[in-house]
């Protein structure tokens, strides 16, 4: 898999490479402990491609030298190499080799959940909705995301460019029956809340679990019949608009907050 962007790609180093976190910081950070550890030691960067034009753009020089610091070889390049690569123009000039993304197996996610929301994507097709719900996800704390294999976005190229890199620092599952991971979590203490445009309860009001999993639906039907009877809530968004249909990335934006205020409240 290529990715690209300069967001992208510092952010990237910084979750799969911590060492190179020194390269990003300035003044009082450097005196600070380094990134913390990888939150994804199965994905690394193999070969990252500089714009020559970029040699002495300050951002580009700083990832430049970070993948120096953990021994990423970096090729100076034409912008139009890097557009054929990613396979448009719309790259910054810097893209990136990880070799196939790896996800992380629900086993391992459990290991490090302890406490906090997990999030399961169920049929939600955009890896833009994706790759945005990822920093979302990362801002308020979630734990982990599990997605599904048919009829569901995968983590690609765009999923890492509209998270700005994001992936790289949320434990990721991909399953391939969603129905009996959401069994198999209640079997380890979850409860489970799902997203729903006709959720019987406000998402302001629940007391979320220590415990949760906070499902989405898809773009176009939500939530899937089966899976709404899984759930332990349904949550809906209240509205005093006209409008009550938001975009998949900000309603779940919206849930993760409140879970977020929970947990802050009740720590």
């Amino acid at each position: 898999m290529i990715i690209y962007g300069l967001n992208t790609l510092e952010e990237v180093l910084k979750n799969w490479h911590p060492e190179s976190v020194r390269q990003f910081q300035t003044g009082e950070e450097k005196k600070e402990v380094a990134a913390s550890q990888n939150s994804n030691s199965l994905n690394q960067i193999k070969r990252i491609y500089l714009d020559q034009k970029k040699r002495k753009d300050k951002k580009a020089a700083k990832i430049a030298r970070a993948a120096k610091t953990v021994g990423i070889e970096t090729d100076f390049c034409s912008r139009d190499f890097i557009g054929r690569l990613v396979g448009h123009s719309r790259h910054g000039g810097v893209a990136a080799d990880i070799g196939q993304f790896v996800y992380t197996s629900l086993e391992d996610l459990l290991k490090g959940a302890g406490r906090g929301v997990l999030l399961m994507a169920d049929c939600l097709q955009d890896q833009r909705n994706l790759g945005a719900i990822i920093r979302s996800a990362c801002v308020f704390g979630i734990r982990g995301l599990i997605i599904g294999k048919d009829r569901s976005a995968a983590i690609n190229a765009t999923t890492f460019f509209c998270s700005q890199g994001t992936v790289s620092a949320l434990p990721s599952v991909q399953g391939g029956n969603l129905p009996r991971t959401v069994d198999l979590l209640k079997e380890v203490g979850y409860w489970i809340y799902g997203l729903d445009l006709k959720g019987e309860n406000s998402v302001f009001e629940p007391d979320f679990a220590e415990k949760s999993l906070l499902i989405l639906g898809g773009e176009d039907r939500g939530l899937r019949p089966l899976m709404k009877k899984k759930c332990d809530f349904t949550l809906q968004i209240p509205s005093t608009g006209s409008f009550n249909n938001l975009n998949a990335s900000t309603a779940a934006a919206i849930a993760m907050y409140e879970a977020m205020k929970h947990f802050s409240i009740n720590s």
